[in-house]
């Protein structure tokens, strides 16, 4: 056989090269192309539940979660996700991760009745770092929550035996709280009937923490602040809220002076008293040697009490009236309605949730067209495709091109309809809202509850930010938490970006959202000066705002009263003698305020079915029926009339108050509540029954902006605000203290 060619072998060996040389290449390309797999977290997540899972259903629970990261930096987002919904419900809010940091927040979710646990979990893109599952404990029905703020859990144990002693566990769930768990945002804090705070270092509260604190009591809250040796360190995170202002202590032997809220003799032995100055408004239930050993103030529609001596000590909790000195506290005296209560039950056609939906449905550029122009259209349209059609034909002699152009006159009509109605009422974002303010008496705080309802001509996913922070969550006529519109992807996140992410559209629909948030009184409020005669009710309201407010009212013990409209600057005399409200004749359309004030008689026109049709007059009687019974002191008559109607009592002031009290102007110091008019402390464990004598007068009134307005390109927006401004007639200034009595002289040492 002849030797093999050189030059095929040197082609054998250029293929070879060439066929390297690709396989090279194509590794480079690959090696360039292909990111590298993404390294694993490296975070490490722990969640838990504050107030030991304790809560109340429709109140918002704080969760702790605690972080770290051993990794690279990473963004991404803390998620709670609540057991048993469908579609699933998220509560999330952002962090940021850099590397070997750890970092601590607070999330606040709502879980439904039974939740038993709810999952928590870090999550980085399609990475997801779950913690351990978080046990949830629901209150019982009728049963309420006190939390003991306490630095020792063994004092705090011992305090809430004591509690739940003299209460019983039908009445109240006892928690230990450690300072640290108290949430920065005060709606965390809803689920307590009352907060007692012991030994507990409340200076390391932040000032977002005592925000917190103060606006719950302002919202209905029962508060009660111990003294003892530890008075500076337990006071010096309460700011101004106790009545009692210590400036020192002494030791004394025994506490007799209890013995006015016991049984017997007070407790023996040694204990310590915080002394000092009672700041104006309070009053005082038990003293010694001129010094107080307990006293009480309003603040808001809550009270705050203060014990000059630490409850913990030995010496209390071996007395024999210890039990009837704690029920004599009334920690059990039941709370305002909550600004959500309406709107949290099932649907029907006149619950609170059903009658703001319809307002947020009721948008006047999406009503239907008069029925007039929709015979006109109807009879153009068989005028069309049936004589004049038949009559081109026959001139043309092409009769049998019916079959052709009756279809195509119909798909013009209905493409000439589709073009018209997307041109007039369906090329822009409408945004429709509701909102209801309530400020607590002396204008402590301000909470809203907002409604949003987004109408978009286009289907899509978009996320809806608010302009302010707060918590937002689902909203529908079922009520509050309701998911099942927004999709599955939806969630709500909370923080700086306080916004529903997320949310499916689809085409020329409507989706709704609530929030819950709080703004500065002094923006809304109006310059309240009422004070009791006997049985009225008078004073002056003053509009000392830069707007105009409209149809305001007063509305107290199950009356109303219209005082009209305000301009910037106008002010209105009050004389009123609170009497029995009836209903009139559109009792089936509900018997609340709305129905009463702007139905009766058959005045105003009443509200129609479809879209577009209720007018301001609809949208603001929808809104005062929805609250009525609960937020609003207002529950119209039945169709069958009750007994005869009493005006209420007032109940004569204990300690002299000035003839009238003002609601903060901007810019100036808030004044305070009465303790006159305040309930008195009972010994009985039977909650005691709101009388006219504890109740506010509320001034409502109607502002033309949303307090909290969302981040959306709208073309169209209508906004329905309802402020309710609550005021004790006659209360006594609490702000800056104001000694009305010296306990006793300082003595040297105290701490």
């Amino acid at each position: 056989m002849p030797p093999p060619c050189p030059r095929t072998g040197g082609r054998a060996q250029r293929l070879a090269l060439a066929a390297l040389t690709l396989v090279a290449l194509l590794g480079l390309v690959f090696t360039v192309q292909t990111p590298p797999a993404a390294a694993a977290l490296a975070v490490r997540i722990v969640a838990t539940p504050n107030f030991g899972g304790n809560y109340d259903p429709d109140q918002w629970v704080p969760i702790t979660v605690a972080l770290a990261n051993d990794g690279p930096g990473v963004s991404g987002e803390v998620v709670a996700e609540v057991p048993g919904a469908d579609p699933p419900l998220r509560f999330t809010q952002r962090i940021e991760l850099p590397t070997r940091s750890q970092k601590v927040l607070t999330l606040y979710a709502q879980f439904p009745p039974r939740a038993g646990t709810a999952s928590i979990r870090f999550e980085a893109g399609k990475e997801s770092v779950p913690a351990a599952p978080v046990t949830l404990r629901e209150l019982r029905s009728g049963q309420g929550l006190v939390g003991v703020i306490v630095d020792d859990a063994a004092l705090g144990a011992e305090l809430t035996r004591a509690i739940v002693g003299a209460y019983g566990s039908a009445t109240f769930e006892t928690v230990t709280v450690a300072p640290d768990e108290i949430p920065g945002n005060t709606f965390g804090l809803g689920s307590f009937s009352a907060l007692v705070v012991g030994d507990a270092s409340t200076g390391r509260w932040s000032a977002e923490q005592r925000a917190a604190v103060a606006g719950w009591v302002a919202r209905g809250g029962q508060l009660v602040a111990a003294g003892g040796p530890n008075w500076r360190k337990t006071g010096e995170g309460l700011g101004e809220l106790p009545p009692l202002r210590p400036t020192d202590s002494r030791t004394v032997a025994g506490l007799p002076g209890l013995a006015a809220l016991g049984a017997g003799n007070g407790p023996s032995g040694q204990a310590v008293v915080a002394t000092g100055d009672l700041l104006a408004g309070a009053t005082r239930l038990a003293d010694q040697d001129g010094a107080s050993l307990v006293a009480t103030r309003g603040w808001g529609r809550g009270t705050v009490t203060s014990l000059a001596f630490d409850p913990g000590t030995s010496a209390l909790s071996g007395w024999g009236g210890a039990n009837a000195f704690w029920r004599k506290l009334a920690l059990d005296t039941p709370r305002p309605a909550a600004l959500q209560e309406p709107f949290s039950g099932g649907y029907n056609s006149y619950s609170g949730s059903a009658q703001v939906a319809n307002v947020l449905r009721d948008i006047p550029g999406l009503a239907l067209p008069p029925t007039w122009l929709l015979g006109l259209v109807l009879l153009l349209f068989i005028i069309a495709i049936g004589p004049a059609n038949y009559l081109v034909l026959r001139a043309f002699d092409r009769r049998e091109l019916a079959w052709v152009t009756i279809p195509v006159l119909t798909l013009l009509f209905a493409g000439a309809i589709y073009v018209v109605g997307a041109a007039t009422k369906g090329r822009s974002v409408v945004l429709n809202s509701v909102s209801v303010v309530r400020v607590s008496p002396g204008a402590r705080s301000a909470e809203v509850a907002a409604f949003y309802g987004i109408f978009t001509p286009t289907r899509g996913v978009r996320d809806i930010a608010l302009s302010g922070e707060a918590l937002v969550l689902p909203f529908s006529p079922n009520g509050l938490g309701d998911n099942k519109d927004l999709g599955g992807d939806v969630r709500f996140e909370q923080g700086a970006g306080s916004a529903a992410r997320g949310a499916s559209f689809a085409q020329w629909t409507q989706r709704t959202i609530a929030a819950q948030g709080v703004v500065d009184p002094a923006a809304v409020i109006l310059d309240v000066e009422l004070r009791r005669e006997g049985q009225k009710v008078v004073g002056t309201v003053t509009n000392r705002s830069q707007s105009a407010v409209e149809d305001a009212l007063l509305v107290y013990d199950g009356a109303y009263q219209s005082i009209g409209s305000l301009a910037p600057g106008a002010s209105v005399a009050v004389d009123w003698r609170p009497s029995a409200t009836q209903t009139g004749s559109y009792n089936s359309y509900g018997r609340g305020l709305g129905t009463a004030h702007y139905y009766s008689n058959s005045t105003g026109q009443y509200p129609g079915n479809q879209p577009g049709q209720m007018g301001v007059t609809g949208h603001r009687a929808s809104t005062l029926d929805a609250l009525s019974g609960t937020v609003l002191d207002f529950r119209g008559p039945g169709y069958s009339s009750g007994g005869p109607y009493s005006p209420p009592t007032f109940t004569p002031s204990a300690t002299a108050t000035p003839s009238a009290t003002s609601t903060p102007r901007p810019g100036t110091r808030t004044p305070g509540t009465p303790t006159a008019t305040r309930r008195t402390p009972t010994p009985t464990r039977t909650p005691a029954t709101p009388t006219a004598a504890n109740k506010p007068v509320q001034v409502l009134f109607w502002r033309s902006d949303p307090p909290l307005d969302l981040k959306v390109s709208a073309g169209e927006r209508y906004a329905t605000t309802l402020v309710i401004q609550e005021t004790f007639p006659g209360a006594t200034t609490q702000g800056v203290p104001s000694p009305v009595a010296r306990s006793v002289a300082p003595v040297e040492g105290g701490r």
